[in-house]
């Protein structure tokens, strides 16, 4: 298949103008017949939730803008002259310079970009979905799990699995399960941009999968993803330990975050594995070290719950 040029302009967001620390939000494709445009809203930080609403304003005019010149392209001219845009600084949002490649298949080249950069099509993909975002969010696990495996070599050979089917009620394809002293099998939870009112809902859902895919011997581990402010977050760590601390090891949870590429850290879950892995090795188990750890620290009370009931949840503010 023939190669051709293509031609390519990010859309980013200026988050810290001192360390020019930059979130791309958008991206403009041409490759000389079709003009092709990605977003992700999503991407804006929640220290800039005050100007997010003027930001998918302007996004949403860049999208209109780019689907009408689409319906009248005709000539082979370059990006620059049917998009041209100011570049450098000036405000929050900027446009980095023009970029070039060369592809056989200018479709698929920008679908490797929207994939890289976390960006949507408008119109393919809800990004308000939860059903679109956990089935990516556990194949970022499972990537992360084969780096994991790589790194720790012949000591995971037995102990860590990847997409491992297992079956209670259900099958179920875990992302990542490890053994220490009991198979942990991770359950991907998407908090992203979910409102503090519907956050335990989302762990309600995530209960009840696991007790009904998770044989009784093993652990359901909630790896929870999400971009939350320090309330938020204290309410998700309180949530977490309540669960931890009513499951009687049969539940463990952890937070993480997403970079500034949107991507999720999974560098904490990674030790945490690293060290149940090492510890079954040496015949030091830990079962469940955590559920003791977080009932220890952690005040019931302060939900009102006189009587164990592990699905029940500390109550919706």
């Amino acid at each position: 298949m023939q190669s051709q040029r293509v031609e390519f302009r990010l859309l980013q967001l200026l988050c810290n103008p001192v360390g020019d620390e930059r979130v791309t939000v958008a991206l403009i494709h041409w490759d000389g017949r079709q003009i092709r445009f990605a977003w992700n809203p999503r991407k804006v930080p929640n220290f800039l939730a005050h100007v997010r609403s003027d930001i998918n304003a302007v996004l949403g005019s860049i999208r209109q803008s780019t689907h009408s010149r689409a319906q009248t392209l005709h000539l082979s001219f370059g990006l620059d002259h049917i998009f041209p845009v100011p570049e450098g600084y000036g405000s929050l949002l900027m446009w980095a310079p023009l970029r070039v490649g060369v592809t056989s298949d200018p479709q698929a080249h920008f679908a490797e970009l929207i994939n890289v950069l976390n960006l949507r099509v408008p119109g393919v993909q809800k990004l308000d979905e939860l059903s679109h975002q956990v089935p990516k969010l556990a194949h970022q696990l499972s990537i992360f799990g084969e780096q994991l495996i790589s790194t720790m070599g012949s000591a995971a050979s037995s102990r860590v699995r990847i997409r491992y089917t297992v079956a209670g009620l259900r099958e179920y394809e875990s992302p990542l399960s490890w053994m220490n002293g009991r198979w942990h099998h991770s359950f991907p939870l998407n908090l992203t941009n979910v409102k503090e009112r519907d956050i335990i809902g989302k762990y309600e859902k995530a209960l009840g999968r696991i007790d009904v895919s998770i044989p009784p011997d093993d652990i359901g581990f909630i790896i929870a993803i999400g971009d939350h402010g320090p309330d938020e977050q204290k309410r998700i760590n309180d949530i977490e330990k309540f669960i931890i601390a009513r499951s009687y090891g049969r539940v463990d949870c952890m937070s993480a975050f997403r970079n500034q590429q949107g991507l999720p850290e999974f560098g904490p879950l990674g030790i945490r594995v690293e060290q149940d892995v090492m510890a079954s090795m040496t015949g030091a188990s830990n079962l469940h070290k955590s559920a003791v750890a977080g009932a220890s620290d952690f005040n019931v009370g302060s939900f009102g719950m006189s009587r164990v009931d592990t699905h029940k949840l500390p109550p919706k503010r």
